[in-house]
Parts: structure tokens; sequence; C-alpha cells
């Protein structure tokens, strides 16, 4: 059973951040929202230009601000429990949790951390947030929604958190 277990873990989880990897975090975030009454959130997060933070570091040092992002993923969903959180692919993470004020403080809260990591360079986390308001609809399109959102924040200097709007679809 050992063996088993080791494995199913291998390959639900990312092997660089132990978060989930993509299919189990968008299994996992529909069985949350389905079993829930709570109103819930599906975001994305990634690091603009993160390409060229892993050229000036170095592929070991980006890696370790992966883990670092990882990490304040986990802080933020123990705040909001119950949060369903893994690695998409590269730099882009998924978060899927109850949306309420104490939310968006620890999204903010989140940012601000992933911002400083260095103050020597310029890092903008972007986070598109989907307010999910109709259960049926599938995660994948949720995440689609939030992914629209994230990339209106990357347009926005000053902004690190946009909320999807049915005109961003459309603007596609």
């Amino acid at each position: 059973f050992y063996l088993i277990d080791k494995m199913k873990h291998i390959y639900e989880h990312d092997l660089l951040t132990y978060l989930y990897q993509r299919t189990v975090f968008f299994s996992e975030s529909q069985k949350l929202i389905n079993n829930n009454d709570e109103k819930f959130a599906l975001i994305r997060l990634d690091v603009d230009d993160f390409h060229l933070l892993n050229s000036f570091w170095g592929e070991h040092e980006g890696d370790r601000f992966l883990c670092f992002i990882a990490d304040e993923i986990r802080k933020l969903a123990e705040s909001v429990y119950p949060a369903v959180y893994g690695r998409i692919n590269a730099d882009i993470f998924g978060i899927c949790m109850p949306f309420n004020d104490t939310a968006l403080e620890s999204i903010r809260i989140m940012s601000e951390n992933i911002r400083n990591y260095k103050s020597d360079y310029l890092i903008k986390p972007s986070s598109g947030i989907y307010i999910i308001d109709d259960k049926s609809m599938k995660i994948e399109t949720m995440y689609e929604y939030a992914t629209l959102a994230a990339k209106d924040c990357k347009s926005k200097f000053n902004e690190n958190i946009c909320y999807y709007k049915p005109e961003m679809q459309k603007n596609v």
C-alpha cells in the first residue's frame, strides 16, 4: 500500500512545489464548489515577466521563488478554509476558495509578500479573480475567466488584483 500511496501522491502533486497539479486542482476545486453553499472564487495567480526574473536570478533561485509563492498560497488557504490550490504550470497557480472580505484581504497580503520577495527587483504578481455565480459551469471555463482577469491586470501597472467582467470575453 505504501508504494501505491507514494505513486498516487507523485501523480497528483507538482514535483517542485508539492501543490496539486493542474488536473487534480481542477477536479478537487469542482468538488469543493459543488459540496459547499458558500460563495467561492477561482483565482489565477502568476508573476508578470517571470522569465526575466528567472534569467536574472538563475533557474535555481527561480525555483526557490516558485516554492516561496507556493508557501504564500498555503498560508492564504489556511486563513480562508476550505480552499484548494495548485500549480497549473510554470509560474501559474490556481486557488479556489470562499470569497468574502477576509479572503480579499488575505489575497492582498499574499500579493504584497510576493512583491517584496527581493527588493532589488520589480516583482508584480497578477491575480485574476472569477467570482463563481454558476456552480454548474465547468471549472475549466471558470479558470479561463480568471485568466482573462489576470491578463487585464498585466496591462495595469498599479493593480495586482482584477475581477472578471463579462465584457472581457467579448473583447477577446
